[in-house]
This record gives structure tokens, C-alpha cells and sequence, in this order.
């Protein structure tokens, strides 16, 4: 609910004079309701909406929203409630030459630069350290995976991981978040065992170009190594989180991404370098295709890395580490879809009934509460 009352509001002339454009003004504007301030030009409008959304400092009187007086607010306090509070000019506020991205993320940027600037040293070779595993290797491992086994197969070896992280968190930290039962999670692993070679075996099948054992064997270890990596990532940037609840997800989000960025061009480099000795007639440094090239990995770095490492540092700082793991299988099945989809085929049976275990190793999982940790009180110290 917002409350006005007796709002003045005047600004000094270019002559000199006190222009009042607010005299005494209240109102009141009901909760979840939709209210319009219609008046001609000149009336206050503008000036009304800008002292709501606190742009604008009244001369005297009260804006309380659902209580709080904001009129009273300075500092940090102001800041705070004002990113709360959306806004649409009525003149275009964007930024003629940034894309609509680019005019989002800027403030989001700006914003965020203090807290960023109060990282230690530390933090920050943390974040080198989940930026290479979580990014750089991960995805390296992943994409050979991918061309030695074709995506189903590395796609369920990743979809392992929904189990892999409330295990090592059941061994890891079990004493701060709760220990999953051991005789529930079996029964899930059994799924995903046998899930897995439902695929393997239907993959193999359908034959693989190119296939020798070698090289399959090398995928398979290839994506056991990407699910290494991101359990790794995901149980340590789950802890340094915990470690900090004061920091902003955002902030540790944005953190990852300005590392990634100097390591991410470095690797281009080097790649670019051995294809140009693998490959001297490829067109360099964008491929055949630049436009389509630059708005795909544009796409990858923001929507799947940087809102990516949003979303999952919100959700690792709101829930526990073992019930957090089953929930990547999302990730799984949308990797399954894709394939499939580009294939323009449906599975087989084989794959579908790996992909159903997966399922359902994975559901059984999550039904499997974790106990609370048990305390036990100290003994007396014998005098």
C-alpha cells in the first residue's frame, strides 16, 4: 500500500523564483490494485512519480510504502529500496549505442562494483579456481566427450551428477546441512547404474562413425572427468557461499565472469593457433560463418554462463547442498531433448528406458529427506 500525505515539492526557476508543483498533496493507493494519475501537462505528474520512486526528494511531507517512510531515507537505506522500485520514462532512457542487453546489465555492473572492490585476494584466486573447473575444463572434457561418443552418452554420464553431489555432500557436509539416508539413495544409484548402460548399449548399436574402443574409451573418461569437474565446482561454490551470506549472488555471479573473460580469450588464442596448424585453409579467427559464430558464443557466455552462475548461486545460498544436487538433472533431459530434436528422430526404446531410470534414480533422490544433523552436548570436563 502507498500512503501520501501533505507532499510539497518546488524547484527553483531559472529567474530565481520558487515554482511550487506539489502544494499539500495526499493520496492513497490500495494494495495489489492499479492506479493511474491522469491531469494535464504541467500538473505534477512527472514530479509525483518521481518522488515515489525516489528520485526526487520532497520538501516536507510523507511517502509510506506498506508502512515505511521512504521520504525519510538517505544513504545506503535510499540505494536499497530504490533498486526495489521499477521505473519506465517517458523519454527514452536506453543508451543509443548498447544493445538492449548491454542498457540491462550496465546498471546491474554499476551496482555491484562496490562490493566487488571488498573481495580479498583470496576470493579472487577462488574464482579462478571454479572458473577453470566450472567453465574451462568442464566444458573441454564435455565438447571431446561429446565428438568421441556422440551426445547421448556423455549427456547421461553428466546426468550422474544429480546423484554424484549428494553423495560427496553426504560425505562432506553432512555435519552443516544434513545427512541423506544411505539406504534410501542405494536404491537411486542402482537406477542410474543401469540407466547408463541402457544407452551405452543402444548408442553402440546404432554404430558410431569412425568408432574404435580407443576412442569411445577415451570419451567415456573424458565425461566422467566433466563430472569431476562440476561436482567440484558445484560443492565448492556452494561452500564459499554459505562461507559468505553477505555477499549478493549476483556479485559472486559477475566475480566468475570478469575472470573467465582473460582465460576464456587466452584458450581462443591458443585454439585458434593449433587449428591454423591442423587446419591452414580454415577461415580465422571466426570461422565461415562469423555473424552466426559471434551471436552463438554472445549467447553462451551470457545466457548459459553468466545467468547460469546467477540462478545457481541463488539457489546454493538458499538450499542445502544435497537436495540442490538431484535438481541439475534438469540440464539432462534438456541436453536429451536438443539431441534428439536435432536428430529429428525419436529415441529408441533402449534409450528411452535409460533415460526413464535416470528419471527415476534421480526422483528417488529427492524423496530421500536428509536427517538433521545430530547434536551432541559436550561432556563436563572433569576437575
Amino acid at each position: 500500500m502507498i500512503a501520501i500525505d501533505d507532499l510539497h515539492k518546488s524547484y527553483r526557476t531559472a529567474d530565481g523564483r520558487l515554482s511550487a508543483v506539489l502544494k499539500g498533496l495526499s493520496l492513497q493507493v490500495p494494495e495489489r490494485s492499479i492506479t493511474a494519475v491522469v491531469g494535464p501537462s504541467g500538473a505534477g505528474k512527472s514530479t509525483l512519480a518521481r518522488c515515489i520512486s525516489l528520485l526526487e526528494q520532497p520538501d516536507s511531507g510523507s511517502i509510506r510504502i506498506n508502512g515505511q517512510d521512504l521520504s525519510a531515507l538517505s544513504g545506503e537505506a535510499l540505494r536499497r529500496e530504490r533498486r526495489a522500485i521499477g521505473t519506465v520514462f517517458q523519454s527514452s532512457a536506453l543508451l543509443s549505442r548498447r544493445t538492449a542487453w548491454e542498457n540491462v546489465a550496465l546498471p546491474l555492473a554499476w551496482l555491484g562494483r562496490a562490493r566487488l572492490r571488498q573481495l580479498s585476494r583470496h576470493d579472487w584466486w577462488t574464482a579462478l579456481g571454479l572458473t577453470m573447473m566450472g567453465n574451462l575444463i568442464y566444458y573441454v572434457c564435455l565438447a571431446s566427450a561429446i565428438q568421441r561418443t556422440g551426445a547421448p552418452v556423455s549427456t547421461m554420464i553428466i546426468g550422474t551428477l544429480p546423484v554424484v553431489l549428494p553423495v560427496f555432500a553426504n560425505l562432506l557436509y553432512s555435519q552443516r546441512d544434513g545427512k541423506l539416508p544411505w539406504r534410501r539413495l542405494f536404491p537411486a544409484l542402482i537406477c542410474i547404474a543401469v540407466g547408463l548402460i541402457c544407452v551405452n548399449v543402444a548408442e553402440l548399436r546404432q554404430g558410431l562413425p569412425n568408432f574404435s574402443p580407443w576412442r569411445y574409451g577415451s570419451g567415456i573418461a573424458l565425461a566422467l572427468g566433466s563430472v569431476a569437474c562440476w561436482a567440484w565446482y558445484a560443492l565448492r561454490n556452494a561452500r564459499w557461499l554459505r562461507e559468505n551470506p553477505h555477499q549478493p549472488p549476483m556479485m559472486w555471479a559477475t566475480a566468475q565472469a570478469l575472470v573467465t573473460l582473460p582465460v576464456s580469450l587466452a584458450g581462443y588464442l591458443a585454439a585458434c593457433a593449433w587449428l591454423h596448424g591442423q587446419q591452414a585453409g580454415f577461415p580465422l579467427p571466426f570461422g565461415p560463418r562469423p555473424a552466426v559464430f559471434i551471436t552463438l558464443m554472445l549467447a553462451i557466455a551470457v545466457l548459459c554462463s553468466w545467468v547460469g552462475a546467477l540462478c545457481w548461486n541463488i539457489a546454493s545460498q538458499r538450499l542445502p547442498t544435497v537436495i540442490l544436487g538431484p535438481l541439475i538433472v534438469f540440464e539432462t533431459l534438456a541436453g536429451l531433448l536438443y539431441t534428439f530434436l536435432l536428430r529429428q528422430s525419436l529415441p529408441p526404446l533402449l534409450t528411452l528406458s535409460g533415460i526413464l531410470l535416470l528419471v527415476l534414480g534421480v526422483v528417488s533422490a529427492v524423496r530421500a529427506r536428509p536427517e538433521k544433523p545430530m547434536l551432541q552436548p559436550l561432556a563436563d570436563e572433569k576437575k
